[in-house]
């Protein structure tokens, strides 16, 4: 099985091919292999993006993504923190899609975010849908100043920032956006804004929806990961990496493409897949005086001795309230 990062790495090393070839740029360079291409491409743009921060200019947007996919393509013996990779299949999102994070979870996966130097995570193609034609299919989490302008002292999130990589069903996902968490503003390329012109025409979402149903997996998937047992996590098998040899030939492209050249863990959903198909009877506490419906979201419950131990278990959707209670509906204004 390959990520995302595999395909992405393969389709760039041959753009990048492409053009040296249409400017006869030999030099051997053509022959390197995809990942060599890709470990040169994002080295410079980490080294162009520190430069522009140190300069106070403000860098390509391309470039700064770029940066943020170096680490991957460094020796692990070189990065004092090294990256962590992780793949949700369509077991996990489907279990993941439409559902809420507690502020426990939250905390706990900004924490996990802030323990390591850049995440990634994997969505399998077609798992977590983004309207009915695109889809989500990876996500970059890292540290990074931010525009004092926008900094806030009580904004305890203000250091991690998040790019998603978006695209139609069945295509090579390329849109990418990006925003600093805790603010549901940010800046999108031309295809995700494209897609979010067509998401706004299904359901008249805007992009601060988007964030919030995108945050909503990334701390749910990062605080799984933080208690997963063992069992439910897979090392995807991997593929020797050719650091300095000629591109390798065709017949043993196919071979690797059974292979990802990353290390990413595969999360797989518990057996009892967090409880999510239980209906959840909420009884005793303090009463409502209205009925309301509250939405379908993950929390970490306490369990084992003394309930020191955590587990990301499901609350279904459901409503709370006396029975004979009034409904509590919204009020919207319609101009």
């Amino acid at each position: 099985m390959r990520a995302w990062l595999d395909v992405i790495t393969e389709e760039t090393g041959g753009v990048i091919r492409t053009g040296l070839d249409a400017e006869g740029r030999a030099a051997g360079l053509h022959r390197l292999p995809d990942y060599q291409l890709m470990r040169m491409l994002t080295e410079d743009a980490a080294s162009e993006t520190d430069r522009a921060a140190k300069d106070g200019r403000k860098v390509a947007d391309n470039s700064e993504f770029l940066a943020v996919l170096a680490p991957f393509f460094v020796q692990p013996g070189d990065l004092r923190v090294t990256p962590f990779a992780c793949a949700v299949g369509r077991d996990l999102a489907r279990l993941f899609a439409g559902a809420g994070a507690s502020e426990e979870i939250v905390r706990r996966g900004q924490d996990l975010a802030r323990q390591k130097s850049i995440i990634y995570i994997d969505v399998a193609e077609g798992a977590f849908r983004l309207g009915q034609n695109y889809q989500l299919r990876a996500v970059f989490i890292c540290h990074t100043a931010r525009p004092r302008r926008a900094l806030s002292l009580f904004d305890s999130s203000s250091d991690l920032r998040i790019f998603a990589v978006a695209g139609a069903i069945g295509t090579l996902a390329t849109a990418r956006a990006s925003w600093f968490v805790g603010d549901k503003s940010g800046r999108s390329d031309d295809l995700f804004y494209e897609f979010l012109r067509h998401r706004h025409q299904e359901s008249g979402l805007q992009f601060d929806s988007i964030v919030t149903e995108i945050e909503d997996m990334v701390w749910l998937t990062l605080a799984y990961a933080a208690v997963a047992k063992p069992d439910r996590r897979e090392i995807l098998p991997m593929a020797t990496i050719n650091m300095q040899g000629r591109r390798p030939n065709r017949a043993a492209r196919r071979r690797q493409r059974a292979f990802s050249l990353f290390r990413v863990e595969r999360l797989r959903a518990p057996a009892d897949n967090f409880g999510r198909s239980v209906q959840t009877n909420n009884q005793g506490g303090w009463q409502l005086g209205r009925r309301i419906k509250i939405r379908g979201h993950f929390k970490m419950q306490r369990y084992g001795a003394e309930r020191r131990l955590r587990k990301l278990i499901f609350v279904a959707s459901h409503c709370r309230g006396p029975h004979d209670g009034a409904p509590l509906h919204s009020i919207k204004r319609l101009d």
